[in-house]
């Protein structure tokens, strides 16, 4: 099971749910384009490094690729398209994930 949609949002806090929510997972479309606070979709949050949904563990490597669109997806919207340099300058970020990033801009507007 790979998650192919995350938007990154305001979630209330649930009980129910373990961590902090960071956003939501799924059916997400229409969110995006009126651009509101989606209402539905499972939520996606972190407990440290362990993510969720819908208070289930899940592993990284299920949900990587989308949380990586959704972070740059999130990022662009802040700063525009500029913003891979600095963060890397700063955070000293590895190569691998300089690229990664560099990559995932370059793919962000066909998404």
């Amino acid at each position: 099971m790979d998650i192919e949609e995350i938007l990154l949002c305001p979630v209330p806090e649930d009980p129910r749910i373990p961590g902090t929510p960071v956003g939501r997972v799924g059916s997400v479309g229409l969110a995006k384009l009126t651009r509101r606070v989606p209402t539905m979709g499972a939520v996606l949050s972190y407990e440290g490094r362990q993510a969720y949904v819908d208070g289930r563990p899940v592993e990284h490597a299920v949900l990587a690729e989308a949380l990586l669109r959704a972070v740059v997806a999130a990022a662009n919207r802040l700063w525009g398209d500029l913003w891979v340099a600095p963060l890397v300058a700063v955070t000293r970020l590895g190569q691998r994930v300089r690229k990664l990033l560099a990559r995932a801009v370059s793919g962000s507007g066909s998404r």
